[in-house]
Formats: structure tokens, sequence, C-alpha cells
């Protein structure tokens, strides 16, 4: 080859390289130039103390005190657990994507980018993890005052801050995070509203009531109180449910609930708005 032809292949691949790179930085910027779901929080500049405290209190490996370790080995070792979770019977839980998202927070998520553990849907995976947690952390009340309000059970952080920084760390875009969280709200939604009216079909106003009290405070913590998974809801309890049994469900709604939840919950149910 000729050193003209070889200057030229020299030139094409350095083109080719800042591309890559230009493509790369684009994917990066997209979480935060995109279109948001109305629970997403900007990113932290710094880490949370809370976050730095609870990472630097896990044990640190073996490895190291090699010369050769560096911090970010510990984000890439926490991302190898929920890799190995995943196809573990248990599969991925929340305990492992909160480790990695406290690495992620005390050393950055620049060790784990591109790797082929987030591979294809196994992203998706840890962060439905974290979506169940978020879910569950808010159905067991951690952030009553008699639970001290510390989301203990998801880092430290309120539910939308945790999957924020949980879709960042991931790679995942905001609006298919929002798609994530949504199905997960539509299920939870069906499902708290048919036991609600089989509360009331049962005559027990105690059980319908506490079932809805779970469901209004997950609508209003998540701020999902638009979307069209609320007609697809209503589309499946209009046939588990009769009208009648949807109105007093609808009744029985905690007076305390914001109106736009209220209606969510109207929506949900297949009822027009009051």
């Amino acid at each position: 080859m000729t050193p003209r032809g070889e200057e030229e292949d020299d030139t094409q691949a350095k083109a080719a390289k800042a591309a890559t790179a230009t493509a790369a930085a684009r994917e990066d910027s997209a979480p935060e130039s995109a279109p948001c779901p109305a629970w997403w929080r900007p990113a932290a500049e710094t880490p949370t103390p809370r976050a730095a405290a609870d990472a630097s209190s896990v044990p640190v490996p073996a490895e190291a005190r090699s010369i050769h370790w560096s911090p970010y080995d510990g984000v890439r070792v926490a991302l190898l657990d929920v890799d190995r979770a995943r196809v573990s019977s248990q599969g991925v839980q929340t305990r492992h994507v909160v480790a990695l998202r406290r690495s992620c927070a005390t050393h950055g998520a620049d060790a784990i980018r591109g790797s082929d553990r987030l591979a294809g849907g196994k992203k998706e995976t840890a962060f439905r993890a974290g979506v169940v947690g978020a879910l569950a952390a808010i159905d067991d009340g951690e952030a009553d005052a008699e639970c001290g309000g510390r989301w203990a059970s998801i880092g430290g952080c309120e539910p939308g801050a945790f999957l924020s920084d949980l879709a960042r760390d991931l790679g995942i875009a905001p609006m298919r995070a929002g798609s994530v969280v949504e199905t997960a709200l539509a299920r939870k939604c069906a499902d708290r509203l048919l036991r609600a009216g089989a509360a009331t079909r049962a005559g027990d106003a105690l059980e319908c009531e506490r079932e809805l009290a779970q469901l209004t405070r997950t609508l209003a913590t998540f701020d999902a109180t638009e979307g069209e998974y609320l007609d697809l809801v209503a589309l499946g309890l209009e046939k588990q449910l009769r009208e009648e049994e949807r109105e007093t469900v609808r009744g029985m709604v905690p007076s305390d609930v914001g109106e736009a939840t209220a209606a969510a919950v109207a929506r949900a149910l297949g009822l027009p708005r009051r």
C-alpha cells in the first residue's frame, strides 16, 4: 500500500472513531435532554451524604488490597452481582440494584458504560427490580414518620430520585424508564382496585379503604394521575366488577387525597369524573 493509501486509511479510521465517540456521547446525553416522565428527577451533581456513607460502609473486597484495584472495580463487582442474580433461581432483587446504585453514587457509572452485562434486555431486568423495590417501599409506608421517613430499603432516596438515578446508571432513557414504571403501575392499580371491589362485595369496608389508601399513595408518589394506562386498567375492571361496585369503590377514596389522584382512580374504574 502506498503512503498516501495508508494516510487515507488512517484518516478514515480516525473519522470512524470520532463518529462512534459522538454517537456514544449523544446516547449518554439523551436521558437528560429527552422528554421525561412526571416522576423523573434531575441528576445530583454530587453523591448524597447518605449514599456515600452507605457505600463506604460496605466491606472492601480482598482484591482492593492489590495495587491494581481501583474504585471503579467496585462498581464492576456490583454489576457482576446483579448479572449473577439475573441467572439465579431468585432473579435480581432490590438489594442488588440498591448496592449498584450506591456504588455508582460514590464512584460514578463510567466503569460500566457499554458493559456486556447491560446488553439487550439485561439493563431493563435490573431496572424492573428497582421498580419492584420502589413500589414495595411505598406499600410499606417507608415515607411515614413512624418508619423514619428515610426510604431505607431503596438506599435512602425517595422513589422518583432512586429510579431516575438507577436509570442513568444503567443507561436507560427517561421515557423508556417511564414506560417500565407505567406498566408496573398499571398492574398495581388493577390489583388494588380489584381487591377493593372484592372487599366491597364482601362487605369489608376497612379492607377496601386500606387498598385505596395504598393505591392513592402510590399514584401520588409517582405523580401518575394521567396516562392511557388508566384506560387499560378500566377495560379490565369493567369485565370483573359491576358498575355499582365500582361506584362504591370510588365513593370510598380517602377524602384527603388530591383532586387529580381521585380523578385518576375514577378513570381507572371506568367512571366519569365528578
